[in-house]
């Protein structure tokens, strides 16, 4: 609640000041919730490379690695870019970066991809 409280009225916590004053408490709050609830996700693949988005703008993230149709990455990247991928980086045709885990149903519908798959963690025996 004093988080809420503070998104409301800054870090006073006097009058509407606060970064989300415009929306009110009752939202504010859910997105503090919704936030510690993306927080606190853990696959059940723990094979699969998330990690939470340190900008705290996109939920968990998760490792990929996609393949573009055309020889030419380029809008296969731009594409990637929109959806919030960071830390990207490219060879050839394949680019690799860490992509918001809600937009992977976005990325199924690009044109400019080939496949994609995550990248997972190896293990040693």
């Amino acid at each position: 609640m004093a988080a809420g409280q503070r998104d409301l009225a800054g870090d006073d916590l006097e009058g509407k000041d606060g970064p989300l004053a415009k929306v009110g408490l009752p939202l504010a709050l859910l997105y503090r919730e919704y936030q510690a609830h993306l927080a606190a996700f853990t696959p059940s693949d723990s094979l699969l490379r998330v990690v939470p988005d340190e900008a705290g703008t996109s939920g968990a993230l998760v490792l990929i690695e996609a393949v573009a149709v055309a020889e030419d990455p380029a809008v296969l990247i731009a594409d990637l870019e929109a959806l919030g991928i960071q830390d990207a980086a490219f060879f050839g045709r394949q680019v690799s970066g860490r992509l918001p885990i809600l937009t992977i149903e976005r990325l199924a519908a690009l044109e400019s991809l080939q496949f994609a798959r995550p990248v997972m963690a190896t293990t040693q025996q």
